[in-house]
């Protein structure tokens, strides 16, 4: 068995296979834990439309992988607490491994360069983390080369790195190693890139031309905001919040309050949303606008930077 597999590649299925958590389901988290219900929150997927279409993006690059040099590549633009990370375990979920059999098979190569410590030596960090003994390689081999054939032996049909905005936090040496890394790999076996950053990605890429080639598709998970999408997702936030009624989130009303409590934040609109439903537990007659008032206060304090909006102005 695993004949065919490198050693490195028995070493990754030992130990360094991911290992999701399994969500509960709603009826589960409507009788389970506090932790039980927060997974489950944090889990709940919204009707974002740029999430729809980056997520069609990555899989149509992900099924053209075996096409040298087809510009496939996606990259994803937006604040924290939008979803990133997020989206990116979501894929690592859809997509995951590596899958045990006569070889290992790892669709989504992931990389979160907050793990990187020295982004300039951007190979050698990425190679360790799948096991790959990278200091009895042929040294006569470019590293990056090393990198394609490990991903051409372990199936890879996509890498992904999250937090590219550290690499121009990095300095300009930094950014020119990650720019040829991805150049060198995409123009070599034609494999596509998705990268996810704040604002700082669409600088890096305004500045290199040929990094751009490689991830052309690009989407921006803007804040929602008091308007019809912004409406669709709180309805659907608030049909699949665990508790034993439907708040009416998605009201006029409603909708122009979270927004202004949130930002438009998914991760704010998540903290909420179980602050409320814990609260709604305690008190299941009082209002809607009661209860967000207190859940605001319980997820954010109480500080003027972040006013409550569900608390009514006294003169």
């Amino acid at each position: 068995m695993h004949s065919h597999m490198l050693p490195f590649q028995r070493n990754l299925i030992a130990e360094s296979s991911h290992e999701f958590l399994a969500i509960p389901s709603r009826e589960a988290a409507m009788v389970g834990s506090d932790q039980d219900r927060i997974r489950y929150i944090e889990s709940i997927l919204l009707p974002f439309p740029a999430w729809s279409e980056s997520l069609d993006a990555v899989q149509r690059a992900m099924t053209n992988a075996t096409l040298v040099r087809l510009p496939g590549g996606v990259h994803i633009v937006a604040e924290s607490g939008m979803g990133k990370t997020f989206y990116l375990n979501t894929l690592l979920h859809k997509f995951p491994g590596p899958i045990v059999g006569d070889r290992v098979s790892m669709p989504i190569l992931a990389f979160d360069l907050r793990k990187i410590v020295e982004p300039v030596q951007l190979v050698e960090p990425l190679l360790n983390q799948v096991n790959y003994p990278y200091k009895q390689r042929n040294k006569r081999v470019e590293p990056w080369q090393i990198f394609c054939d490990v991903a051409r032996s372990c199936n890879v049909r996509i890498v992904a790195f999250d937090n590219v905005q550290l690499v121009v936090s990095a300095g300009p040496l930094a950014c020119q190693a990650f720019v040829n890394f991805v150049r060198n790999v995409h123009d070599e076996i034609g494999l596509p890139f998705l990268l996810l950053g704040d604002q700082t990605l669409e600088r890096l890429l305004a500045t290199n031309p040929s990094l751009a080639n490689c991830v052309p598709s690009g989407y921006d998970f803007l804040p929602f905001g008091a308007n019809a999408m912004g409406q669709s997702i709180l309805k659907t936030f608030a049909e699949k919040l665990p508790g034993e009624r439907i708040p009416e989130f998605h009201t006029q009303e409603f909708t122009r309050l979270i927004v202004k409590s949130t930002a438009g934040n998914f991760r704010r609109l998540k903290a909420l949303g179980f602050s409320f439903d814990y609260r709604s537990r305690g008190d299941p007659k009082a209002t809607t606008k009661a209860i967000l008032g207190i859940a605001h206060s319980s997820a954010f304090g109480t500080s003027v930077r972040v006013p409550n909006p569900f608390v009514l102005k006294t003169a």
